[in-house]
C-alpha cells in the first residue's frame, strides 16, 4: 500500500533539534551515534527498516532492541579495548569535578546507604566496579549527590551501566 500509493506524503518530525544536539555532542566529545538505520524518506525507511519498529511506529519491535543491543555490546567491547588502565584526566575548560569509581571501586559522594560496589570482569585482565542496589534489592531506588563545586553554572555528563538477563534491555 505505502509503496505503490503516489499521493501518499510522509515527513518526519522532531528530529532537527535532536539532531543538532547529538552532532554537537559527536562534535564536542568524538563520540559515537548508534541507532536504527533510517532514510530522509520515511516510505523507504518503512518498507527496508520496518521489522526494527513496533507495529505503531511508536517504539522498536524485538529485533530493534536486539540491534540496538548488540550495537551496544560491539561499541563497548571495542571502546574497553583501548580504554588506558589509568584514565587521562584534565579540565574542560572552566574546570569540572569528576566521580568515577568504575576503575577504583572507590565512590566518595554521599549516596544512598542501598548501593553497593561490585567487582566484576571485563575481560580476563580488567576487574572494574559498578554500582548496583545487590543482587538482595534488584529493584531498589538508590540516588547519589552530586555537588557543584564552583560558582557558575556547569554542565553535568552522566553516564551509566545497565544489565539484566540476556536479550533484555
Amino acid at each position: 500500500i505505502i509503496k505503490h500509493n503516489k499521493h501518499l506524503t510522509l515527513r518526519w518530525m522532531g528530529f532537527a533539534e535532536r539532531d543538532k544536539v547529538l552532532l554537537k555532542i559527536k562534535k564536542k566529545l568524538g563520540a559515537k551515534i548508534r541507532g536504527i538505520p533510517m532514510s530522509l524518506d520515511p516510505k523507504e525507511t518503512i518498507l527496508k527498516y520496518h521489522e526494527y519498529f513496533s507495529e505503531d511506529f511508536r517504539g522498536l519491535s524485538i529485533r530493534g532492541h536486539v540491534l540496538l543491543l548488540k550495537a551496544i555490546r560491539q561499541a563497548t567491547k571495542t571502546g574497553m579495548e583501548t580504554y588506558p588502565m589509568e584514565p587521562r584526566i584534565g579540565t574542560w575548560g572552566d574546570g569540572d569535578k569528576c566521580s568515577s569509581w568504575y576503575t577504583s571501586g572507590v565512590i566518595t559522594e554521599n549516596h544512598s546507604p542501598s548501593l553497593v560496589m561490585e567487582q566484576f570482569t571485563f575481560s580476563s585482565s580488567r576487574k572494574l566496579f559498578a554500582l548496583s542496589t545487590g543482587l538482595d534489592h534488584p529493584h531498589a531506588g538508590s540516588w547519589i549527590h552530586v555537588t557543584n563545586p564552583y560558582n557558575q553554572d556547569r554542565q553535568l555528563f552522566i553516564s551509566y551501566m545497565a544489565s539484566g538477563p540476556d536479550y533484555s534491555i
